[in-house]
């Protein structure tokens, strides 16, 4: 069960993860969830099983506002992709703002 808004009632749905090749637009990899899944829990899997359903690596992913998490950068960089992600709406009642923050490059040591 899951809502979009904390003033509507629980309604049975579920969500659709798909990695799909951008060259041809071939879906390589899906897998259907419960609506209370999230996200950031199911890229890298998917990914990995993109990969080798492709028997090649992926070098660059793509995704929306709902796969920004630290751990879903972390694991890309662990698997040297290149990330192309939008970042989360930057709260309202925030005191610093989020765009006063740069990327900083990983240090290579």
């Amino acid at each position: 069960m899951a809502t979009s808004g904390r003033n509507r009632r629980l309604d049975p749905c579920y969500k659709q993860h798909a990695v799909v090749e951008d060259l041809c637009g071939v879906i390589v990899e899906v897998e259907v969830t419960t609506g209370e899944a999230n996200e950031g829990d199911h890229i890298l899997q998917g990914l990995d099983a993109a990969a080798a359903t492709l028997g090649a690596p992926i070098h660059v992913a793509t995704a929306d506002a709902g796969y920004a998490y630290a751990k879903v950068f972390g694991g890309l960089e662990a698997r040297k992709i290149d990330a192309i992600i939008s970042t989360k709406a930057e709260p309202i009642r925030s005191k610093v703002p989020l765009r006063r923050y740069k990327f900083d490059a990983p240090m290579i040591w």
